[in-house]
């Protein structure tokens, strides 16, 4: 375990694997925020500083790099992964986060990715967790491509070149029946379609610069995203197969906040406002932050960190009704 002023890092045994755990404790019985990071493979947790930044004291922060990223994946090279194990990562962190830090409400929060991952265990275990914020809301990957490429072929049609329009042609039929290595490609093909069509992120953040800031960063840190990147290849193809949370219960038993981009063209908006429409929950609220893309947090962090210090508040004052 290495400690410095204001953060933790450590290896800890999970289900088979060393797993790396980042933690920034605040005051005891202050909210704890579970962030579960995008890919699946890409680690964020040399943006826990930024998040820090964002919320200072107002509650502990806890990120950890799953299975086949980061310097998890680093530790362990060769282990398994499926969603399945994935879940039982999650649940085993949360246990051990529950130990250290008894009378603070969890607030799980997903980005993309890790929506996935946080949707699917707020389902499952809502007396685990005060509070689920899915930022990037994964409903189904082939709907929001359905919607993105819808616009994309608007775009098109009004003021695409001939080349770019027998490229679009081309890759038909889109999205795919069956994700794979091609689709994947076309993916890629059509992302750079958009972001010449204005169907891009609008406030995009260099990388590199953003990761250097990092108070944890390692050499190798870049180098296992990219890894964690290619490793998770095939779990994302069979994710974007099957997945689809609308064939999950629409009952929620815990508050749900979800934020999107309005201009978020990877995971879409109009599948989840369609999603958010279904569900019941004790408390449900979905906020579209305008000007924004599939990372809201980097695009207008003020405004995001005064929606998550709303649901903190409101996590603290259940704990003590």
């Amino acid at each position: 375990m290495k400690q410095a002023q204001n953060w933790i890092e450590e290896f800890i045994p999970l289900n088979g694997t060393e797993t790396y755990l980042l933690t920034l404790p605040a005051a005891p019985g202050k909210p704890l925020v579970l962030f579960l990071h995008g890919g699946p493979g890409v680690s964020e947790s040399c943006f826990a500083y930024a998040h820090h930044d964002m919320l200072g004291d107002a509650c502990t922060l806890a990120f950890y790099d799953q299975r086949g990223a980061g310097r998890t994946l680093r530790r362990n090279p060769d282990a398994p992964l499926s969603i399945g194990l994935m879940l039982h990562d999650l649940d085993g962190v949360i246990k051990l986060l529950k130990k250290r830090f008894p009378g603070s409400p969890i607030v799980l929060l997903g980005h993309s990715w890790g929506t996935v991952l946080g949707a699917l265990y707020a389902l499952r275990h809502p007396e685990r967790i005060a509070r689920y914020i899915g930022v990037g809301q994964v409903v189904s990957m082939t709907a929001a491509e359905q919607a993105s490429t819808a616009a994309l072929r608007k775009a098109l049609a009004e003021r695409g070149t001939p080349r770019d329009q027998a490229r679009f042609a081309s890759m038909q039929p889109y999205p795919p029946d069956h994700w794979d290595k091609k689709g994947l490609r076309h993916y890629a093909a059509m992302t750079k379609l958009r972001n010449k069509y204005g169907l891009r992120e609008p406030n995009p953040v260099p990388l590199i610069p953003a990761v250097r800031r990092s108070p944890t960063l390692q050499k190798r840190d870049l180098i296992d995203i990219i890894r964690g990147n290619l490793t998770s290849t095939p779990l994302l193809c069979a994710c974007m197969n099957v997945f689809d949370l609308t064939r999950f219960s629409a009952h929620w038993r815990v508050p749900a906040l979800f934020i999107q981009g309005a201009r978020d063209h990877i995971t879409h908006l109009a599948p989840v406002e369609r999603y958010f429409d279904r569900i019941d929950a004790p408390e449900k609220q979905l906020v579209v932050m305008a000007d924004c893309g599939h990372s809201p947090m980097i695009d207008r962090p003020d405004l995001f960190a005064r929606h998550i210090r709303e649901q903190l508040a409101k996590a603290e004052k259940e704990v003590h009704q």
